[in-house]
């Protein structure tokens, strides 16, 4: 049952120029605040200090989706301009990986910006590479058929398409940024956001995690744009989640049963990995619902009367679905009140007041995401996507 919850008790003083605009040169030269929930403590660190940080019973869940440069800056027949920022594919796949692929023809859910965009009006990207007719309209949200000549989609994309940065950096994405923005385990694309705490990741670094003995474990949820919604209303049971697409080989699924079993210390690299890990748990606890939606509801983990446990949930996706790779999309919202199921760790950066990623924290360590801002304030912690990072361990 989930308890009333005002998005406004998750506010707090944000100045400017505390948020990052770009990010430093050494990713893993960012501070690094831990926490522990347990003992009330705050200490601080540079990032790369990681690996002296957790013990060689951690275990690293990543997340290796990758930004697409899929915003287009376009005109319609009448000159007006109007940016569309690709979503999701509808066709040829809804599979990031095989819509991209396409060559010719492909049709995506975006968001849209610019005035007197109808169903049926046309345009065209300002470069002349790619033409995009408008299927059908919500609001800002479109499906849109885009047509080129040249190449796949992917190429198309690389050529032609802008990276999409956050909007509260308030620029536009500039060269480095096909670098910086995205994970130096990026790999499978779709996402329109980078899951930023990856960002502070090195090959190196890496490479002294996993001599160490820490294991690293690759699941993809490609970030959407509900990311940076604000919540629409004061009560969070109000607020509607988009939901985003996730994909996690089965082969991961039984290392996470065999990290239970073995009382191994999860650790999830960013809210996505978080939310991924424990959609999980409830696509294997309503399996037959899953099986059918390919869907984790928003309000599973409030609204379930039978819940079973977290071995039993595992093995329910292991011995329903036969292939080698379990795909789904997820609302889940994470709010204080929430019952982890495998996480013990949480590396993620300092998020937008009255977020759905600050309820996220406060959940993970309660009230005391209040002490650990103030601090990270205090202490000129760099905050958002480009910003500094923290550990939090329960």
């Amino acid at each position: 049952m989930l308890t009333k919850i005002n998005i406004n008790d998750f506010d707090y003083n944000l100045p400017q120029n505390r948020i990052a605009k770009y990010p430093l040169e050494n990713r893993s030269k960012s501070k690094l605040l831990v926490a522990q929930p347990s003992s009330e403590s705050i200490s601080h660190h540079i990032f790369e200090d990681i690996v002296d940080l957790l013990d060689f019973n951690s275990v690293l869940y990543i997340n290796k989706t990758k930004v697409i440069s899929g915003r287009f800056y376009m005109l319609k027949e009448t000159g007006g301009r109007v940016e569309i920022l690709l979503v999701e594919p509808v066709e040829p796949s809804n599979d990031p990986q095989i819509a991209l692929q396409a060559k010719g023809t492909s049709i995506w859910k975006a968001i849209i910006g610019g005035k007197r965009v109808r169903i049926g009006t046309k345009l065209e990207d300002i470069n002349g590479f790619v033409r995009a007719e408008i299927l059908e309209k919500e609001a800002n949200e479109v499906k849109v058929k885009l047509t080129w000549e040249h190449g796949t989609f992917s190429e198309l994309l690389l050529n032609t398409g802008v990276l999409p940065l956050p909007p509260y950096l308030n620029r536009e994405s500039e060269e480095t940024d096909k670098e910086s923005y995205q994970t130096v385990f990026a790999q499978n694309d779709g996402s329109i956001a980078a899951p930023t705490a990856g960002l502070h990741f090195t090959e190196e670094l890496l490479s002294k995690l996993k001599e160490k003995g820490i294991k690293i474990r690759e699941l993809t949820l490609h970030v959407g744009p509900g990311t940076f919604l604000p919540v629409s209303s004061d009560n969070i049971d109000e607020h509607k989640m988009h939901s985003e697409m996730f994909s996690v080989n089965k082969s991961i699924i039984k290392d996470l049963k065999q990290d239970l079993i073995d009382n191994k210390k999860i650790i999830c690299v960013g809210t996505t990995s978080i939310r991924t890990v424990e959609s999980l748990f409830w696509a294997g606890n309503n399996i037959e619902e899953f099986s059918r939606s390919s869907l984790v509801k928003q309000w599973s983990p409030y609204e379930n009367e039978n819940v079973t446990g977290a071995i039993e949930s595992l093995d329910n996706l292991i011995n329903y679905f036969e292939g080698d790779v379990i795909q789904g999309k997820t609302e889940l919202i994470i709010v204080p009140g929430y019952e982890f199921r495998f996480t013990k760790g949480l590396i993620t950066n300092f998020h937008v007041p009255k977020s759905t990623l600050l309820l996220l924290v406060s959940a993970f360590v309660g009230e005391q995401w209040k002490d650990i801002y103030k601090s990270a304030l205090d202490n000129n912690y760099r905050f958002l996507s480009y910003g500094d990072s923290s550990l939090m361990l329960r």
